[in-house]
């Protein structure tokens, strides 16, 4: 009976420190988030327009907006071909139809529109590797572009970090300058 007392005590204090956890986490991304980190100026909507490349430097993806909807392309990747030779494909996709659409000229970031807090919100983040599409939020902090993938609360999801490409070139060569 006391160890069960015990089991029960230690369960809700470690609930309260995530609790704890999950609030302070959430208060500071949505403070900082609003602002530029390097300029504290409050992000433009023209600010996402561009090319940004992927933390770990395998693909480029081209961000447009088209009537307020913003959209995120793959339009580079470090290694565009399977060991046959032919360009990767969308082999993941659950919908037989497109896994034969290549990957470069996927849309991976589709229908986000610009919230209140200066952050893109409301549309969905496909992951090619995976196959899945999640909802998303994307916010800018200096130089960088958080894409935040979630299913259900953005509490439960992961972020990828992007950089910008600030200097056209800066881009490989094939891209547009």
């Amino acid at each position: 009976m006391k160890m069960k007392k015990i089991s029960i005590i230690s369960l809700v204090i470690l609930i309260i420190i995530i609790l704890i956890c999950i609030f302070l986490f959430t208060n500071k991304h949505q403070i900082s988030n609003a602002k530029d980190t390097q300029s504290g100026q409050v992000a433009k909507k023209t600010d996402f327009i561009g090319y940004w490349k992927s933390d770990n430097g395998k693909n480029i993806i081209k961000i447009t907006e088209d009537s307020g909807k913003y959209t995120g392309t793959i339009v580079w990747l470090k290694d565009p071909l399977h060991t046959d030779g032919k360009p990767l494909t969308d082999g993941n996709n659950p919908d037989k139809i497109n896994k034969e659409n290549p990957i470069i000229g996927l849309k991976i970031l589709q229908n986000f529109i610009l919230n209140k807090d200066n952050e893109l919100d409301e549309g969905k983040v496909y992951d090619p590797e995976s196959g899945n599409t999640y909802s998303g939020i994307v916010k800018i902090e200096g130089n960088n572009l958080n894409v935040r993938g979630y299913i259900g609360t953005s509490l439960l999801g992961r972020t990828e970090v992007w950089h910008k490409i600030s200097n056209q070139s800066d881009l490989p060569s094939g891209l547009e300058k």
